[in-house]
């Protein structure tokens, strides 16, 4: 089995897109990004929890993505 596959199956896409929403606004690997650069952050209630990011959330509808309001506001509920 793929490592792809493996990610897939361990882990829920609602997680994956935690995951990848948090990578954008901290990782090094996105520091000369728009993200880093407007200093978009996510809340704390979901930058610590991902129980919380999916109760506020809830499923992700099929082909979509999460997205914020306002393109230089933070992610948040």
């Amino acid at each position: 089995m793929s490592k792809k596959s493996l990610t897939k199956e361990l882990y829920p896409r609602e997680y994956r897109i935690w995951k990848a929403m948090k990578s954008r606004c901290y990782s090094n690997v996105y520091k000369n990004t728009t993200y880093q650069i407007n200093h978009i952050e996510v809340c704390d209630r979901w930058k610590y929890s991902f129980d919380n990011f999916i109760t506020d959330m809830g499923e992700a509808p099929s082909g979509y993505s999460i997205d914020r309001i306002d393109n230089n506001g933070n992610y948040c509920p």
